[in-house]
């Protein structure tokens, strides 16, 4: 399915969907913001840190933990009101 985002504009879709863009032919810069949502109790499978992404996301591994490092994977909302304690300060600034 062929979506046409207009400059300015976003889309949400679910990671596991093959997605891409195509070639820019302007002469402007292409600019992205990604941004990567999991549950907040994920944590990391020893088992697949070699296959896929799982070497490039495994370097933002706690050492010694299968937790994730909120201060790469900050926790943004939680049913139980939690959220990583540096986005209450940087949404203060």
């Amino acid at each position: 399915v062929h979506v046409e985002v207009p400059a300015g504009g976003g889309s949400f879709h679910h990671g596991w969907l093959w997605h891409g863009s195509g070639e820019n032919r302007t002469n402007q810069p292409r600019r992205a913001l990604v941004l990567h949502a999991m549950r907040s109790d994920a944590r990391y499978a020893k088992e697949h840190l070699g296959k896929g992404n799982g070497p490039i996301y495994g370097r933002y591994q706690k050492l010694g933990s299968d937790d994730m490092d909120e201060n790469y994977f900050p926790v943004l909302w939680r049913s139980d009101g939690y959220r990583t304690t540096m986005i209450d300060a940087y949404l203060a600034d």
